[in-house]
Order: C-alpha cells, then sequence, then structure tokens
C-alpha cells in the first residue's frame, strides 16, 4: 500500500509588526562620516555599531557643559556668548580633528547635525552655512572660505574677497605676474574653489579679472573665449587691431594687405576671421571710413571674382590708381584699360581674375 505525503503550499505565517525590528539603513553620506570623522569602519545597519569616538569627552554637549539632561536649553547661546566656541571645542576633541581649525574645512552641516543637536541649532543661526559659523565663532583665525564645501554666498560678495581669492592661488595656477592671467582657463578657477565665483561673472574671465583688478588693463581677445557677441561690436573689431597692429609691424592702414591671417590668428583673432570669413570683412567693419580692395591680399575673397562688379571695380581701380603709379601719368578715361597687360593684373597680386 502505498502512503501520500501531502506537502502543504500555505505560506508561513507572519510575525505581528510588532515583533519585526527593522534595520535602519545608513545612507552613503553617512558612511563617509562615519569612515572619515568617527574612524569606524563602514557597516551596513546602524544597529550593529553604536556611534563613537576616540576621545575622552563626554559624549553629549550638554553633559560636557554641566547640564543633568542630553541638550543644552534653548537660551543657552545667548545667555553664554562662549558657548558657540566652547560647543565647537568640544566637537572638534570628540572628532579628534587633525590640522587644528583648518580640518573644519571638510564639515557639512549634515555630518555635523550627527554629533549633537546644539551644533544643528548653532549652524542654522548663520543660514546653515558651515563656513559662515566658523568665521565668526573663530574670527581670529585667518580662514580661506572658499576651501568650504559647499563655497558660502559670502566669499566673493566682496570685492575684497573676490581679489583674495584669486591672489591666493595665483601662484598654484602659474600666475607670477599680472599678464599671466590670460593663460588661465575657468577650469583652473573651478577646481581651486572659484565655481561659483565664476557664476557670478556668467563664466567670463574677462569681466571677473577686470573686476578685481580695475588698475590692469586686461585684453579680452587674449583669453581662450570672450563673451557672447563680443565680436559684433565694431569698437571691439578696432580696439584688436589697433592692439595687433603694433605686432604686425604695421604703420599705415595699407600694410594690413601684407598680413597673413594665420598672423592674426595667434594674436587672438581666430574667431573674428572665422565669423568674419575673410581678413577684409574685419577690417572693414573695424575701419569703415578706409577703402579696403580685397584684390590687394594674399587671397581673395570666396567668390569674389564671380560677381562681374567686383571685377569692374577692379579695372576701373587699376586704370584710376595702378597705372598712374606705375606710368606717372593721368589716363584719360576708361579705354585706358587697353594699355594692361597680363604682367599688370599679375603685379597687383590677382591672377585669379585671367
Amino acid at each position: 500500500m502505498f502512503r501520500v505525503a501531502y506537502i502543504s503550499l500555505a505560506k508561513p505565517s507572519r510575525l505581528p509588526r510588532s515583533s519585526q525590528r527593522r534595520k535602519p539603513q545608513r545612507n552613503q553620506e553617512q558612511e563617509t562620516f562615519a569612515r572619515d570623522c568617527l574612524h569606524l569602519d563602514p557597516a551596513p545597519n546602524l544597529h550593529t555599531r553604536s556611534i563613537s569616538v576616540q576621545s575622552d569627552a563626554p559624549e553629549s554637549f550638554a553633559r560636557f557643559a554641566g547640564f543633568d539632561a542630553d541638550r543644552v536649553p534653548n537660551n543657552y547661546f545667548k545667555q553664554n556668548p562662549e558657548g558657540p566656541r566652547k560647543l565647537l571645542d568640544w566637537a572638534s576633541s570628540r572628532l579628534q580633528l587633525q590640522g587644528g581649525l583648518a580640518g573644519w574645512y571638510t564639515a557639512s552641516s549634515v555630518q555635523l547635525s550627527a554629533l549633537d543637536p546644539a551644533l544643528v541649532r548653532l549652524i542654522r543661526k548663520y543660514d546653515d552655512s558651515v563656513a559662515d559659523t566658523w568665521q565668526a565663532v573663530y574670527p581670529e583665525h585667518p580662514w580661506e572660505p572658499w576651501k568650504f564645501h559647499p563655497v558660502p554666498k559670502s566669499c566673493f560678495a566682496t570685492l575684497q574677497g573676490r581679489r583674495r581669492f584669486l591672489e591666493h592661488i595665483s601662484k598654484s595656477i602659474g600666475v607670477t605676474k599680472m599678464e599671466d592671467w590670460h593663460d588661465v582657463t575657468s577650469q583652473m578657477i573651478r577646481d581651486k574653489g572659484g565655481q561659483s565665483l565664476l557664476v557670478r561673472f556668467r563664466g567670463n574671465l574677462y569681466d571677473l579679472l577686470t573686476d578685481a583688478f580695475p588698475e590692469y588693463q586686461f585684453l579680452p581677445w587674449r583669453f581662450s573665449q570672450v563673451r557672447k557677441g563680443f565680436w559684433k561690436d565694431a569698437g571691439n573689431c578696432r580696439r584688436f587691431f589697433d592692439w595687433a597692429a603694433e605686432h604686425c609691424k604695421v604703420a599705415k592702414l595699407e600694410d594690413w594687405y601684407r598680413v597673413a591671417p594665420a598672423d592674426i590668428s595667434k594674436l587672438g583673432g581666430a574667431t573674428l576671421l572665422v565669423l568674419s570669413k575673410h581678413i577684409s570683412s574685419a577690417l572693414k567693419k573695424a575701419y569703415p571710413e578706409h577703402i579696403w580692395h580685397e584684390w590687394l591680399f594674399d587671397i581673395s575673397p570666396k567668390a569674389f571674382w564671380e560677381k562681374p562688379e567686383n571685377i569692374r571695380a577692379y579695372f576701373e581701380w587699376l586704370v584710376s590708381d595702378y597705372l598712374p603709379k606705375k606710368t606717372h601719368d593721368t589716363p584719360n578715361s576708361i579705354e585706358s584699360v587697353y594699355l594692361v597687360s597680363n604682367e599688370d593684373i599679375v603685379a597687383p597680386g590677382v591672377i585669379h581674375i585671367i
């Protein structure tokens, strides 16, 4: 005889809610705080290890301050002017920070709130800014507020603060004289803690440095990037060419005909040439009072000779300007064009026409 064994597929009865213990999970920031500040090994759950520090100081600031309760009274900081400094000294002792007060640069309000509720109340008095709190409590210390994270809003609110920051980072980014600032990039400023400073000036280094060092005349085209719409301003184009003339040995406007576009690009005018499509257009914008002849440049604008009006303008110039200088005689009419030879056409540098 066979016996049939019945296997129950019913789900096991669940424990009552009161008997189910939920294990609080530690988030990433708590893990970092426990590892770096409290010297604990990362643990998956808070219940497996209690947060403690390697210090003989009392576990709560209230006990340290002489109170029987675990929290100081609400009016404690008002009645004790030295209370904030006493609190931070206690916190430093508990965390055993290295490097003195400079060790606080890496602390955040979230991390400190896990240490004692009194720290939360103190930081809240200063708009939840760790940097502003520590600067107020220790005003005698030469703080570098840009080293806090996040950088406080007050850090770059004043001209003195912005200038102090730039002077502090100058040597570390290779700036030994004011002219060297032209070689600095926005990323260099960000890497040193100046992200919020760049945002204040919409990422424009020229505006930032002109504000911080008004006594020095910076050249916007020397930076890796100019602000949007800069080259649309004819005045900016003229300023650039006036400055570049000395470097290109240009004594009079006609000397620009022999300057190569590559020389203009090296001096910071590459974007101007791209937007203008030809050096002649850029020069016309900068010096509209001067009559420019495209055929006198080494390379004429693209498709320039495909337009009949340009060919006519060239021959009129050849008869009225070029031939008189060559023959020392003034032609009477356009018929003098018959005197023009192929050599004359090639001579001005417009061989493209023949």
